[in-house]
């Protein structure tokens, strides 16, 4: 199943709160839950290829598995390997 761009913001956004979508529309910056500076938007996700970067705590990746579960449940990592990963599990 191909996921839409839409599809990528709503789970980011559930996942790490509310986001703003840069002018180029390929990233999307939320607060970081490493660093847990809920003020600033300094965590940059790719919405192509799931990159992540923190510019505060400069936490960094590939794909958001290590920062999922890092921070957040196991049912969210399935969801995030399910539905946007194709992979049932690790």
């Amino acid at each position: 199943m191909q996921t839409t761009i839409t599809d990528r913001v709503r789970f980011i956004e559930k996942v790490f709160g509310k986001g703003v979508i840069a002018r180029s529309g390929e990233d999307i910056a939320v607060s970081c839950p490493v660093c847990n500076d809920t003020k600033k938007k300094k965590l940059s996700i790719s919405l192509k290829s799931w990159s992540f970067h923190c510019w505060v705590c400069n936490e960094k990746g590939r794909t958001l598995v290590p920062l999922i579960r890092k921070t957040k449940s196991r049912e969210t990592l399935e969801v995030y390997k399910r539905d946007f990963l194709n992979l049932k599990s690790f």
